[in-house]
């Protein structure tokens, strides 16, 4: 049996989408997981990514963290640091 690692989903209002941690293999996961076909898949350039079909925006957003274009850049490359948590309202 093969046990996976968590993936957490990310997006941006472009419709880009990828995960953490960042692999192919780990990308083609979530697709699999949301639903969304392979040819959705843009890997021939340096960073790879799933664009989501404009018909299922609503509900895969729902699903993902939504995060600004550069930060789904910086996903790719590595160096991505999720903002810290607002602090709790006591």
């Amino acid at each position: 049996m093969t046990t996976h690692e968590p993936l957490t989903y990310y997006c941006d209002a472009a419709r880009h989408l990828v995960c953490v941690p960042y692999a192919t293999r780990n990308l083609h996961r979530m697709a699999l997981a949301l639903g969304i076909g392979r040819w959705w898949f843009h890997g021939d350039g340096t960073y790879a990514h799933y664009d989501i079909p404009l018909s299922r925006v609503a509900d895969v957003s729902a699903k993902c963290v939504v995060v600004r274009q550069r930060d789904i850049l910086a996903i790719a490359k590595g160096t991505y640091r999720a903002a810290p948590a607002p602090p709790e309202a006591t």
